[in-house]
């Protein structure tokens, strides 16, 4: 609490998970956490505003929860994934749905979502696919030895971009719809795990990697 020092202390489950970033996320008002167990597992969301706490079931008996967690706010959805599976949860309903990929996918370890929730990205580490708003593949992307560590997409004029920076210290751009490389950029990688936004107001796009921001400005990147 800002305005008298205070913290308070939500308990969201009973488990105690090998590695928090996995099971934790939050957006906006609202706190993501994981809650697996012997039999039964579980999205615990945490309502800020409204101090209460919502559960959604999920089908895994203490699932290994890979580093890829997305809220889709327009939908009141998560996106959620397993080592071998990944989940479209609907928190209204307490139901989900399995997001058909491809059949030798090594587990979604980073995911993207547009701004209107229409255009989906995933990656195993090995490729990217790009999926449209009902989650079918529209298009592939080879990752070339090297790890996805950030991925995010943007409007520039008309046309939609993946941007992806990669372990080996590059930024590369993508077109959304049909995968074709459109640039790539160097930039500073000091970790396995980077963001990534875009400023329509100023136009930059600003990468952060542990203690690092770069800054680039797409006027001049190549």
């Amino acid at each position: 609490d800002m305005d008298n020092g205070r913290t308070d202390a939500i308990v969201l489950g009973d488990s105690s998970p090998a590695n928090v970033n996995d099971t934790f996320a939050m957006y906006g008002q609202y706190v993501f956490a994981i809650d697996s167990g012997s039999r039964t597992s579980s999205i615990r969301i945490y309502d800020i505003e409204e101090d209460e706490i919502i559960s959604c079931d999920l089908p895994w008996n203490d699932p290994e929860i890979t580093k890829a967690m997305e809220y889709l706010p327009a939908q009141n959805r998560i996106w959620i994934s397993e080592e071998s599976q990944d989940l479209i949860v609907d928190v209204e309903y307490n139901d989900y749905e399995e997001i058909d990929l491809p059949r030798d996918w090594a587990g979604t370890i980073k995911t993207a979502v547009n701004s209107d929730e229409t255009i989906f990205a995933a990656t195993d580490g090995i490729r990217i696919i790009i999926m449209d708003e009902e989650f079918e593949e529209t298009t592939e992307i080879t990752c070339n030895s090297s790890t996805p560590i950030g991925m995010n997409f943007c409007e520039m004029g008309d046309q939609t971009i993946l941007m992806v920076t990669y372990g080996n210290g590059y930024l590369l751009r993508y077109d959304a719809a049909s995968g074709e490389l459109l640039g790539r950029t160097s930039v500073t990688s000091v970790a396995n795990v980077a963001t990534i936004d875009y400023d329509e107001e100023s136009g930059y796009i600003y990468i952060q990697s542990e203690f690092t921001t770069d800054i680039i400005d797409p006027a001049n990147w190549y």
